[in-house]
């Protein structure tokens, strides 16, 4: 459990506090899901399934539905298997029925609202192609943390947050805590019809425009993302020795290579030049590596050191119908289309992967 602190020559300790109802908690969701993910957007709040209400039912910015379940006080192990039931009812949802039902209690258009909200188009084939199952509830609960680290683990698109609230004089404040990091939710979010067996190779899109550049990374050896939570989270999915084949969005499949490093803040990212270590932002770079600065969202660029074991300039990148693609900076597929991928390659860049 978390401790606040006053700052004052004689620091005291905020009082921990709670929360007065269960509706308070989902006002304060419904008016800012920020407080949860700066990546999702309402789509309404106690929407029927015909044989129950979902509390809150939101979509992220590439689609994916996330059931959200609310409890004021501790969460019990009934309320996994409720979560469960509402995200499997959700996965049969159309497209167009997901469109009717934010037009039922949002009175807009999705696709409206989606390019309004997140500065990009909505792609209709990817919305409702996952889901996602998260609980938040105020007292953290073993059982139910355990079953949900456990099921998160086997590949399961399930998180538990335990919110705790601390009071002070007649204001309160919530800090939220995920119990599975948002990175592996994220990558677990994948169609039940598309989930198969893992070859182990990890996918990274690399998006190279003004602030990232592709012939730095090949030169200096490293890959990286920024721009928001969203797209450097999922870099903690990487460990050294994992292999990740990487493609440019708009050309291609443009390098493989094994990792190094585990990811950080390129600030503080380090490479050998000879027998001296120096900075990589104190070197050469075509690209800025930086972005917009926002309030509540850590919009810095992370990275790894890879090695990379064959990369090809922009100009030669692959590109072929049939290849595996995603908006995620790195995943893990987990579908037919990523072994062909995978396997492509191999037979055109023969990169030694045993080493």
């Amino acid at each position: 459990m978390k401790t606040l602190w006053r700052v004052s020559k004689n620091p005291t300790p905020v009082e921990r506090s709670s929360l007065p109802s269960e509706k308070l908690l989902e006002e304060m969701l419904i008016s800012n899901l920020r407080i949860l993910s700066p990546d999702w957007m309402l789509l309404g709040n106690q929407v029927s399934t015909g044989t129950g209400f979902i509390d809150i039912l939101a979509v992220s910015r590439d689609g994916t539905l996330v059931v959200i379940e609310l409890k004021r006080e501790r969460a019990t192990r009934d309320v996994v298997a409720q979560t469960l039931d509402y995200v499997s009812w959700v996965a049969t949802l159309p497209s167009e029925s997901v469109s009717e039902l934010f037009q039922h209690h949002r009175g807009t258009d999705l696709g409206a609202a989606f390019t309004n909200h997140f500065g990009t188009s909505l792609e209709v084939e990817q919305l409702n192609s996952r889901q996602m199952g998260v609980i938040v509830a105020s007292t953290p609960d073993q059982t139910t943390e355990r079953i949900v680290k456990y099921l998160a683990n086997s590949g399961t698109p399930i998180n538990l947050n335990t919110f705790e609230i601390f009071g002070e004089g007649n204001e309160q404040m919530l800090s939220p805590n995920w119990s599975v990091d948002l990175a592996e939710s994220q990558a677990n979010a994948t169609s039940l019809t598309e989930k198969g067996v893992w070859n182990g190779h990890y996918y990274g899109s690399f998006g190279h425009d003004e602030s990232r550049n592709w012939e730095d990374a090949r030169k200096y050896g490293f890959f990286s993302a920024g721009g928001g939570a969203w797209y450097s989270r999922s870099l903690s999915l990487l460990n050294p020795d994992d292999i990740i084949w990487v493609q440019s969005p708009e050309h291609g499949y443009i390098g493989v290579g094994r990792v190094l490093t585990t990811y950080q803040p390129m600030e503080d990212i380090v490479i050998r030049d000879g027998d001296r270590e120096v900075r990589l932002l104190d070197q050469k770079l075509v690209g800025t590596y930086t972005h917009k600065p926002s309030d509540d969202d850590d919009t810095r660029e992370h990275a790894v050191l890879v090695d990379w074991l064959a990369t090809v300039p922009l100009s030669e990148a692959v590109r072929q119908v049939g290849f595996f693609g995603n908006q995620n900076s790195v995943c893990r597929p987990r579908v037919v289309k990523w072994n062909y991928t995978v396997n492509t390659l191999k037979s055109r860049w023969k990169p030694n992967l045993d080493n």
